[in-house]
């Protein structure tokens, strides 16, 4: 997965109630933005 696809992913599905994240088998993220979860409670790389 790639920057751009990774960030078209977040924008769909990350939103102010998401409370956990993990990203895992990838290894060309070079930037991840999580400020739209504003509940984070865990993320996992």
């Amino acid at each position: 997965m790639t920057d751009a696809e990774a960030a078209t992913l977040i924008k769909s599905d990350l939103g102010p109630n998401t409370q956990y994240v993990t990203v895992q088998n990838t290894t060309k993220i070079t930037v991840l933005d999580l400020s739209k979860a504003s509940n984070l409670i865990k993320y996992r790389i």
